[in-house]
């Protein structure tokens, strides 16, 4: 994959490689939200090699993760797995090689078990 590949391009790659893995379609349509959400922060046409950390920081204290199109505040559960999809995406960037390695804000970072440091590590889950 190119380096000077989009938001758009890279989360429509994501999706066809889920597709490809046999994931539910559930599971993709929901993907499909939560990348769309991401995209309404950074924009379609932003390179993925242009979000940096202070960038994810500023996308996670957002209204489009934190809000409801309605102005109602989304639910912690529903902003954490849009979070850990967002991470999923960074992590299969890396693999394919399409983005160099890169840290995680904190409150990215994968919490529990195994844990270990701030940079994306694959499997994640």
């Amino acid at each position: 994959m190119p380096e000077s590949l989009t938001l758009a391009e890279a989360a429509q790659h994501y999706l066809e490689m889920l597709e490809q893995q046999g994931k539910h379609q559930r599971t993709i349509y929901t993907y499909h939200r939560d990348l769309a959400q991401i995209q309404a922060f950074f924009g379609e046409a932003r390179q993925i090699h242009t979000i940096t950390l202070p960038l994810m920081g500023r996308f996670l204290k957002s209204e489009e993760l934190l809000m409801l199109p309605n102005g109602s505040p989304r639910a912690k559960q529903t902003t954490q797995k849009t979070i850990r999809v967002f991470r999923m995406l960074l992590i299969w960037l890396q693999q394919t090689g399409a983005l160099p390695e890169i840290n995680l804000p904190k409150s990215m970072q994968r919490k529990g078990k195994g844990a270990g440091s701030s940079k994306l590590q694959y499997p994640y889950e």
